[in-house]
């Protein structure tokens, strides 16, 4: 499969990013949490995420099976980077996720 070259942060911004402003503040008016992944730019070398969201930590919610915690440190490269080491007791979550 061939790598496809682009840069979609204009249409992220200017389109997408007002929409996930709204879904977020119903996300937290009714206590639900997310996680979303955009993959806004792709080079011959690196794709470039914007990753957001509402984490289960900053509303005092404990998930039973907390799916949105790993798919966080796997998009925000802090496993591969060593960043922290992931305790499966562990259902804290940063309060701000990285743009």
């Amino acid at each position: 499969m061939e790598n496809v070259i682009y840069k979609k942060d204009k249409v992220f911004k200017d389109e997408i990013l007002p929409k996930l402003q709204e879904i977020k503040h119903i996300c937290n008016r009714n206590d639900i949490p997310f996680i979303s992944v955009f993959a806004t730019e792709n080079t011959e070398d690196k794709t470039y995420y914007q990753l957001d969201g509402l984490m289960p930590g900053v509303k005092d919610m404990k998930l039973s099976d907390n799916k949105l915690r790993e798919i966080y440190m796997i998009v925000s490269d802090y496993r591969s980077e060593g960043k922290i080491d992931i305790d499966d007791e562990d259902d804290s979550f940063p309060e701000e996720l990285p743009d």
